[in-house]
């Protein structure tokens, strides 16, 4: 009952502009649970393309991200199509973290998920934005023991710790 009176709430109008964006989300999701898996690559990279690496990430895969969770809450993905989906972004997303030129500047931001969380893709964009603006990023991955985090911290010698809680 709860999921029904959810689905249906929203907390602000809906522009012209959000339901554009909304159908475009919408398209993304149908590529996932379409399994056109590389229809899906090709268009949220367009969309990089176009946009540039800070709006896709706010404005495109954060939502996507979002949706595609819910989604899955709702049981209507499948964990493989999840997968796929953040296979897709991690993958589009380092490619493009590839290219921003390495800063020798700080700040120094160690990235990484706590041990029990094993979703890596919000920490991955995090560390897109950081290194847009000029921040040495030392990526972890995901599921490091607490202990670890601060070693890593030490001997990076870094600024600062994004940890995802998921």
């Amino acid at each position: 009952e709860l999921q029904r009176l959810a689905e249906g709430m929203t907390t602000e109008p809906r522009t012209a502009e959000m339901l554009e964006s909304a159908d475009e989300l919408g398209r993304y999701l149908d590529c996932v649970t379409e399994n056109r898996v590389d229809d899906l690559r090709r268009q949220l990279s367009q969309a990089l393309l176009h946009v540039g690496l800070a709006r896709f990430i706010t404005e495109v895969l954060a939502p996507l991200t979002t949706l595609v969770g819910e989604s899955w809450s709702r049981g209507q993905l499948q964990v493989f199509e999840e997968h796929l989906y953040t296979e897709a972004a991690q993958s589009l997303l380092r490619g493009a973290i590839a290219t921003i030129p390495a800063s020798a500047v700080q700040p120094r931001v160690l990235l990484t998920t706590f041990p029990q969380e094993s979703h890596g893709l919000g920490v991955l964009m995090a560390e897109a934005m950081f290194a847009l603006e000029g921040s040495r990023c030392v990526p972890l991955g995901t599921q490091t023991p607490l202990w670890e985090i601060a070693a890593a911290a030490r001997a990076h010698v870094v600024d600062g710790v994004l940890a995802s809680l998921g």
